[in-house]
């Protein structure tokens, strides 16, 4: 197995519910084949205009992206998502420290 070291950034967006499959597809259609995980998550919310607390849903989109692909990407999602114009999703971008992209020595036709 041979090891490279890679210059990796993951990109994190907390999107509304049932929005990050529809991103994702959004992503490949525009960037090509990416590497997606997808969580959930649930909480209660402050809104302080009604004082009230409310139950939220969001989506969790993980992205994996080269760090020289990472602030087109991560410009894309911010454009799509509208987040100068809609409250209520998030965007965080990171470095990814010590990644590693392994390849196998096998040839895959044998």
């Amino acid at each position: 197995m041979k090891l490279e070291a890679v210059s990796q950034k993951m990109i994190r967006a907390y999107v509304p519910k049932d929005q990050a499959q529809v991103l994702a597809q959004k992503l490949v259609d525009t960037f090509g084949e990416q590497r997606f995980s997808f969580s959930h998550a649930r909480g209660e919310t402050m809104h302080s205009h009604i004082e009230r607390l409310s139950y939220e849903e969001k989506d969790i989109l993980q992205l994996i992206v080269n760090a020289d692909q990472a602030d087109e990407i991560f410009s894309a999602l911010y454009q799509w998502l509208q987040l100068d114009e809609q409250p209520g999703s998030m965007l965080i971008q990171q470095k990814l420290h010590q990644t590693s992209l392994y390849q196998s020595f096998v040839d895959p036709s044998e």
